[in-house]
């Protein structure tokens, strides 16, 4: 049965025989106003005050969780990724706006639920108050900002501010103050019955029997005050806003007992997003960290750090998109998982998965197995090295139909560092040693690398800037000339691209490509080689030259579907014909996604391109696959052109194999990489077309290729007369 506080009120008066029917009136009503607008003012005060721990609080629970996603995304300056990391807030009710910025000040990634005035003068605040602290916190109006700046290795990457509204509990806290309104508005309209006539003993006893009800009723309050501080400061309380009495008093606490369930839900998410990724539900970098100093507080002891990211992961993203990227993620989580189930014929092997593995995901494709060693009579990198086997053979079957590889970086505690963050920067640099080796593979670090990185990175940054130069001068194109093998025509060249940087000088391609490739900057190289190669051509029209020229087009690019629409537009604004303009195309290509591949081929070959199959013989790609795919022509490899000659007579059976297949498939055959008389000779005997090499020519300029054709007409007509 539901009692509220009048109707306790009104039975205690039944009991007392009241004395003046007017003085009661006066008192109880004097009583009863003072007594509401004393709780209203005390629980107002309290929810006001609380409010902004509440904010503070969850503000730095998601500050953590940021730092631990995006501190690599805003070192590389990925805007994507931040910008998909701090988009999870947008449903965060008391969150208005997340700005990501870099070391510069300048902003990196936006979430702002409404455009706000004050966003200026956050911004000025946070980088006053950040140029003295590495956080800070800013009040304006009813916004509350938090601010802190973002280190990878004592270096800043940036900063990034988060702003959370007051206003967010304001629905909470109007319920309460609503309930206690409706308490007060209910006890002053409720009308007090006049009774009869009262004696001086009932009005002793209706002062006492007044005395124990305001004692009764100021005690929940108290209660529902000490369980809102409690809650407040984090203060353990074993039944907050529990076993209050069924009236408006019980509704308030019910409403903070809600409002208590919903906070506490989010913070324990928070705090599992803290140590999981959300994706794989692996373990994520700060419970990496932390676990990696409980694992080194034994000196007797060795780690091993074994850092992997998967190869070409960042084309399938492209091409495919993130959600199947998420769930090619998702699959290599379980397949490393799997090594702890698997069995193994050394029980030391066996014991390092089963039961010392630390199994994590920093972000993106990147994993990281720490493994502790409590034996030191156990050599680190000969157990490293089966760990890195086992973990390559989880690759050899295909996932989700893709022949991913991935790369490996071993480091060793405390060999090669004494820290988590030293042994991972040491790691990821072997990683990027086993990729520029080839993929697929591992790598013990070694310091010899680190030279190696720096490097790369330099070129990285020269490549970038060189692609943004107007009109990029420092790229120019060479050719290397095509001859018909049988009448040593020209037929036609292979366009090169080559760097010369003003500082430093001439830079290889075999060192640029490839990094141009795994930084996602190889579309942007080639469209620039594309409108090179169109200058050249106009050039060579002018002097009624028209000899085919073959461009290499990458695995992006192929994949790509606006390549052929590029394509016909830098030809028809250049007046080149699409004949003379030939796509040369790797196998990796056709082994990535082969539908897909298959459809762009047919597309460009419809639109009068001839395509070339380059390196033919290196990759994945069996001879089945000419079947399957049209194409005009390929290129034999001249790691099997140099076997001619050599004794390497399987390599040279694959010449004589190929070059029969081609005329089966009724399809031109070129061989690169012809440097002596000898391999000459022997291609010309199997009756290849045509061939390209170091005997005819290496490659040389646009004007050299003129000169040459020029001669050659020359020849050509003298012998005609």
């Amino acid at each position: 049965m539901r009692i509220n506080i009048f109707t306790k009120l009104l039975s205690i008066l039944f009991l007392s025989i009241s004395m003046v029917v007017g003085m009661f009136i006066f008192v109880a009503h004097s009583l009863n106003n003072d007594f509401i607008n004393r709780v209203y003012d005390e629980v107002e005060f309290v929810l006001t005050e609380n409010s902004t721990d509440f904010l503070l609080t969850h503000a730095d629970k998601n500050m953590e969780y940021l730092q631990g996603e995006i501190v690599n995304y805003m070192y590389f300056s990925d805007a994507d990724r931040i910008l998909g990391e701090v988009t999870k807030f947008i449903s965060d009710s008391s969150t208005d706006a997340i700005y990501v910025r870099d070391a510069n000040g300048d902003l990196l990634a936006k979430m702002s639920k409404y455009e706000d005035k004050n966003e200026l003068r956050i911004f000025e605040e946070a980088d006053e108050l950040l140029a003295i602290h590495n956080d800070a916190y800013i009040q304006i109006d009813k916004k509350i900002a938090l601010a802190q700046r973002f280190f990878i290795y004592d270096e800043p990457v940036g900063s990034v501010i988060i702003v959370s509204n007051q206003e967010y509990y304001a629905s909470e806290i109007g319920t309460s103050l609503e309930i206690i309104q409706s308490l007060s508005s209910m006890q002053r309209d409720k009308h007090l019955y006049q009774f009869a006539v009262v004696i001086l003993l009932s009005t002793v006893l209706f002062l006492f029997c007044a005395g124990a009800l305001l004692t009764r009723l100021l005690d929940p309050i108290r209660r529902l005050r000490q369980d809102i501080n409690n809650f407040g400061e984090k203060t353990d309380n074993s039944a907050p806003f529990e076993d209050y009495p069924n009236d408006e008093i019980g509704d308030l606490a019910h409403s903070f007992k809600m409002m208590r369930d919903k906070v506490s839900k989010r913070e324990n998410e928070i705090v599992r997003l803290a140590q999981f990724d959300p994706l794989t539900n692996l373990y994520n970098r700060n419970f990496l960290i932390s676990h990696f100093e409980s694992l080194v507080t034994d000196t007797d002891r060795q780690v091993i750090c074994l850092y992997m990211d998967l190869d070409n992961f960042k084309e399938i993203n492209d091409t495919f998109g993130h959600d199947e990227g998420d769930l090619l993620i998702q699959e290599v989580a379980g397949h490393l998982a799997m090594l702890r189930t698997k069995e193994y014929d050394d029980p030391t092997l066996a014991k390092c998965f089963k039961e010392c593995m630390t199994l994590s995901r920093l972000g993106g494709d990147e994993f990281v197995l720490l493994i502790q060693i409590d034996d030191m009579g156990i050599g680190a990198y000969s157990l490293g090295f089966q760990i890195a086997q086992q973990v390559t053979s989880l690759f050899r079957n295909k996932l989700l139909s893709y022949n991913v590889t991935s790369s490996m970086g071993l480091s060793l505690f405390p060999m090669d560092g004494n820290s988590v963050d030293e042994l991972l920067k040491k790691a990821d640099i072997a990683m990027y040693s086993a990729k520029a080796k080839g993929k697929g593979r591992f790598e013990f670090f070694n310091e010899e690398m680190s030279s190696a990185l720096a490097r790369e990175k330099t070129v990285e940054q020269l490549l970038i800037k060189a692609l943004e130069e107007e009109g990029t001068p420092q790229f120019h194109m060479v050719y290397q000339p095509q001859y018909h093998l049988r009448s040593d025509k020209l037929v036609g060249v292979e366009s090169l691209v080559r760097w010369v940087h003003p500082q430093q000088g001439f830079i290889s391609p075999a060192e640029f490509i490839p990094i141009a490739e795994r930084k996602g900057l190889i579309e942007k190289l080639g469209k620039v080689t594309v409108r090179l190669i169109m200058q050249d051509m106009k050039q060579w029209r002018q002097f009624g030259w028209a000899l085919p020229v073959s461009w290499n087009l990458s695995t992006v690019e192929l994949l790509k579907t606006d390549i052929v629409d590029f394509l016909i537009e830098q030809l028809n604004s250049a007046d080149i014909p699409r004949d003379l303009f030939n796509i040369e195309i790797t196998e990796t290509a056709l082994v990535t996604d082969l539908e897909r591949a298959k459809t762009q081929i047919d597309m460009l070959r419809n639109n009068q391109f001839k395509v070339w199959l380059d390196d033919f013989g290196t990759g994945y790609s069996s001879l089945s696959i000419l079947g399957e795919v049209e194409i005009d022509g390929l290129k034999i490899d001249r790691s099997f052109v140099s076997a001619i000659g050599e004794g390497e007579t399987s390599k040279t059976l694959v010449v004589d194999a190929l070059v029969q297949l081609t005329n089966t498939f009724d399809i031109y055959i070129v061989a690169e990489g012809i440097e002596t008389q000898y391999q000459l000779d022997y291609l010309k005997a199997t009756r290849c077309h045509f061939g390209q090499g170091y005997l005819y020519s290496k490659p040389v300029t646009a004007d050299i290729i003129l000169n040459q054709y020029t001669d050659q007409a020359a020849k050509l007509k003298s012998r005609a007369c």
